[in-house]
């Protein structure tokens, strides 16, 4: 029952999604469900073994100043994301963590067997690299924010990405499903800002009446307002 489970798992994904029924049965036996818990931490001893694969949840990759103590979060996965990439291209520690924001069920797989099925199964291997072309697309696209725009506009810019397409052509307001409910702390590390900030420009936007928040989570108010705000706010 649980290798049905899981092949159905994987298959609801965008990297499994296209494989032929037979090759990801092949697969799918080889993977292992864990739940981890809010606040948990898988570091690169793990990862180091073992390459995981959202099915439920949100877990932050982040990076931290020993000195400073500032942490930044350079990816938020959620279903359908995989981690850690740069083990499984190159073999190498990749000195991150990647903390447990929402409760989140993942599937695991030995590291050196996910290599040999990317290298055999041709669907699979497709849909890997294009998902690694959309994350280096993610990183280009955050190194830009941090550079050319302010830190109301990077907070606009994530809170507009958290909107699920399926709610653009209802009445606001419209709910953040992807960062809405994160703390100001995790906001803050996914534009490269701090918690004190972040609490300062989400006070300044729901007073321009862009957002209000509804028990702990953010809701659009003004979709015009905050795509200006998105377009607008560049640095000096």
């Amino acid at each position: 029952m649980e290798c049905d489970e899981i092949f159905y798992a994987l298959k609801s994904l965008p990297i499994f999604k296209n494989m032929q029924h037979k090759d990801l049965m092949i697969i799918s036996s080889s993977f292992e469900k864990v739940n981890y818990q809010k606040r948990d931490v898988i570091d690169y001893a793990q990862t180091d073994k073992y390459f995981f694969v959202v099915t439920a949840g949100k877990i932050k990759m982040t990076k931290m100043d020993i000195k400073s103590g500032k942490t930044l979060a350079l990816f938020l996965n959620c279903k359908g994301d995989v981690f850690d990439i740069l083990p499984l291209l190159d073999g190498r520690e990749h000195d991150v963590e990647f903390v447990v924001v929402e409760s989140a069920d993942v599937l695991k797989i030995d590291i050196e067997l996910m290599r040999q099925y990317i290298r055999r199964y041709n669907e699979l291997n497709g849909a890997f690299f294009s998902y690694l072309a959309s994350k280096i697309k993610e990183l280009e696209e955050f190194s830009e924010n941090i550079v050319f725009y302010d830190t109301k506009t990077r907070l606009a810019k994530l809170i507009l990405r958290g909107i699920n397409n399926r709610y653009l052509k209802e009445e606001e307001p419209i709910p953040v499903e992807l960062v809405g409910d994160l703390t100001h702390e995790s906001m803050a590390e996914l534009i490269g800002s701090v918690r004190s900030i972040v609490t300062t420009e989400i006070g300044s936007l729901k007073k321009e009446g862009i957002l209000i928040a509804e028990k702990g989570k953010l809701a659009i108010k003004d979709l015009e307002k905050l795509l200006e705000a998105c377009t607008i706010l560049k640095k000096d």
